[in-house]
């Protein structure tokens, strides 16, 4: 089901769908979250913590800057702008949750905490797709809170890899109840 789910994913991609592979793109740590920690064994995991535990061990963990990259920070910036560095936000399960819950539940880029989150969508079409030179997500500024580019086709695309990749080792775990047929 999942190979499905992906295919369509791909698809909606394909014809620049960007909110239809977004949305279903962004459900996906919902199942992977749920047959890794179902809540027979793990009842203290639902929703929100079991997508971002997931999210995070399997996506996040990557996304963060490693200290090989740290290395090679040039040594003639200023130990405030290595501190920056170091802080750049990262795709967190924390963050992209927010984000499924922004698209989800409100239909509002704006997510309204202490500290308030924007999401701007970041969308490329068709051979402009460059997953490698742009990252899932950026900092655009701080001065009213946090605005993040999301760049939606690498954030499905990773999405994607990442659940097929996680089903086809625990196909096991992740049960599909529903039964389709076509009509003629």
């Amino acid at each position: 089901m999942i190979d499905k789910i992906a295919e369509e994913i791909q698809n909606a991609l394909k014809y620049d769908l960007h909110f239809a592979a977004l949305a279903l793109a962004l459900t996906l740590p919902d199942v992977c979250g749920k047959a890794k920690y179902p809540e027979a064994e793990y009842p203290e995991m639902k929703g929100k913590k079991r997508y971002v535990a997931w999210f995070d061990e399997y996506i996040g963990e990557y996304e963060k800057i490693s200290e090989n990259e740290l290395q090679k920070i040039p040594q003639e910036l200023s130990e405030d702008d290595i501190n920056r560095i170091k802080s750049l936000p990262y795709l967190s399960g924390e963050l992209v949750y927010e984000l499924r819950c922004s698209m989800f539940h409100e239909g509002d880029p704006k997510v309204k905490e202490e500290r308030p989150i924007t999401f701007e969508l970041m969308l490329e079409q068709g051979e402009n797709f460059s997953p490698c030179y742009t990252p899932s997500i950026s900092s655009c500024s701080e001065s009213e809170g946090l605005r993040f580019i999301v760049n939606v086709s690498d954030l499905c695309t990773k999405l994607v890899s990442v659940a097929t990749n996680y089903y086809h080792n625990n196909s096991d775990k992740i049960n599909f109840n529903y039964n389709f047929f076509y009509l003629n």
